[in-house]
């Protein structure tokens, strides 16, 4: 689903909650793009697009060679012209775009306008190469090619990433024809932002920041995001941090964000993410949705997958080092508190595993949570369980700060008798005697 941890700069985790039939995934820390000290190479010399000509446009004129230098070219004076277009005193997107379309011209303004909202600024770019294959695949008045972008966000460096860049060749020179997946009809180009893959509306209310493909989409999740605030503040009212939700229009962008391969989110409902080497990761970190499964919810559910993540977000789960049953069961917890949602309901499916395979010996392990295996839903409903009921037995209080010592370092046996006065085996019993409870079994066969 993600590439090798061992190929990341921080651990990555992975895990997904089950609620009506739905998973959502938590990946801690995915890389969405990168955030570095180091800069971006400057751009070439200034050039204008009309100034570019177009011969080579079928690429049936004069050698590669000549055809990869105007290519370059004409590349590197689109890259140029973006960057005008999505800057502070940016030039008009319809000048950037070919006549006609629409599309692109959006996506200009939709960047321009989240970079201003986002608090992104100075943006340098440079153009890469063609992308022959991608190019292949295009028609004969466009092409696509590599691009890197970089941007200063103050108090957290440089912004950088690499992504597909689309060119038209007019009549009047080259012109910007879309980015990010856009631009590459899905395949896979770098890790660029969704507002960077597609047109996105921006709204944004008091902490909150919500990016959106229509203006009702965007106003359906600010009200999610204030329930989602006001149900974690009950319960962690010490968290004043924002809380940032992207909705793009289609999976590809969501997955172009995530540096994913296309078609390994499929299932996914959303994702807790934070870009690298952002000092302060609990006020970086924003909820991503995966649009044809989110979009598939009704509203409870969809209400509880927010809900969910922007608990990972309040707790600073990109950077924990508890276990995942803990990570997972507590932001469960928080989400399901006070839905008046039945533990045999919500747990069904872990219920029924515990009917077919007996009770568990050992609380669920990193490798249960691995999104690849079946069943995965049940694994999320039993750390809901068992963080659940050690909010039972020993108080709400008490849970979050076994969960707070663990997400510092403290191992799962000292917290256990540090925060809760118990052991881990004697709580292991007592969920166990629980979960015979919940699923009808007699309490006999308990051992």
């Amino acid at each position: 689903m993600t590439p090798d941890p061992d190929q990341r700069p921080a651990r990555l985790r992975r895990a997904a909650f089950a609620v009506a039939a739905v998973l959502t995934l938590v990946a801690i820390p995915v890389v969405a793009w990168r955030w570095s000290e180091d800069p971006t190479p400057a751009p070439s010399a200034p050039m204008t697009l009309s100034t570019i000509g177009t011969a080579g446009a079928t690429g049936a004129a004069g050698s590669g060679a000549d055809r990869t230098g105007q290519r370059s070219v004409q590349g590197a004076a689109v890259v140029r012209a973006l960057i005008e277009a999505i800057g502070p005193a940016g030039r008009d997107a319809g000048a950037v775009v070919a006549p006609g379309d629409a599309r692109a011209r959006d996506q200009v303004r939709g960047i321009a306008e989240a970079s201003r909202v986002l608090g992104v600024e100075s943006w340098s770019g440079r153009f890469v190469a063609e992308d022959p294959e991608l190019s292949a695949a295009s028609d004969a008045r466009s092409w696509v090619g590599h691009a890197e972008f970089s941007a200063e966000v103050p108090g957290r460096g440089r912004l950088s990433f690499e992504t597909a860049v689309r060119v038209v060749e007019t009549s009047d020179g080259p012109r910007f024809g879309g980015t990010g997946a856009t631009a590459a009809d899905g395949a896979k180009v770098g890790a660029a932002p969704t507002w960077w893959s597609e047109p996105l509306r921006v709204r944004r209310e008091g902490r909150i920041t919500v990016l959106a493909p229509a203006a009702t989409s965007a106003e359906g999740l600010v009200r999610q995001s204030r329930t989602a605030l006001r149900q974690v503040r009950t319960v962690l009212p010490r968290w004043k941090g924002r809380l940032v939700v992207e909705l793009p229009a289609t999976q590809a962008a969501a997955e172009t964000a995530l540096d994913a391969e296309p078609g390994s989110y499929s299932g996914i409902a959303a994702v807790t993410s934070t870009p690298v080497g952002v000092a302060d990761a609990s006020e970086a970190a924003y909820v991503l949705l995966n649009p044809p499964v989110w979009n598939s919810l009704g509203p409870r559910a969809a209400q509880v997958v927010l809900t969910h993540e922007a608990v990972h977000v309040a707790r600073g789960a990109t950077r924990t080092a508890a276990p995942l049953w803990v990570v997972e069961g507590v932001a469960d917890y928080v989400a399901l508190r006070d839905g008046g949602v039945s533990a045999r309901h919500a747990a069904a499916r872990y219920l029924d595993k515990v009917r077919d395979h007996g009770l568990p010996r050992r609380f669920p392990t990193e490798d249960d949570f691995d999104a690849r295996r079946r069943g995965l839903g049940a694994t999320y409903e039993s750390a809901w369980l068992a963080c659940r009921l050690i909010a039972k037995e020993y108080g709400e209080r008490r849970l979050l700060r076994f969960a707070d010592a663990l997400d510092a370092g403290m191992g799962l046996e000292q917290a256990f008798r540090v925060e809760l006065g118990t052991t881990p085996r004697h709580f292991l019993r007592l969920w166990r005697t629980d979960l015979a409870r919940l699923a009808g079994i007699d309490r006999g066969r308990v051992s």
